[in-house]
């Protein structure tokens, strides 16, 4: 595990995370060593990039829908356009 949290953080922050910043990079292999070095109670992640790109995401798709259904349950959501970077997020309701 490249990233260390406290067993409040982890409660918080459910993912054992894998960091990888290489121009080649065996995404499986890193994947596998998040899922062996992730304690039981959480979940491996790998977040990647290479020089020069935006950082990405990598988890097991049970897990994400795991998240995806937690947050509909919750019934959060999730808009797209209140992103920072999203082309509408500069607009003004009116």
């Amino acid at each position: 595990m490249d990233l260390k949290l406290s067993p409040h953080a982890r409660r918080l922050f459910p993912f054992a995370v894998e960091c990888k910043n290489q121009e080649l990079l065996n995404i499986w292999k890193a994947y596998s060593q998040a899922a062996s070095n992730c304690p039981h109670e959480l979940m491996p992640l790998v977040v990647f990039k290479r020089n020069r790109t935006d950082p990405y995401v990598m988890l097991d798709l049970e897990d994400f829908l795991w998240m995806a259904k937690s947050l509909f349950l919750s019934e959060n959501s999730l808009d797209v356009a209140q992103r920072s970077d999203h082309p509408d997020a500069s607009k003004d309701e009116s």
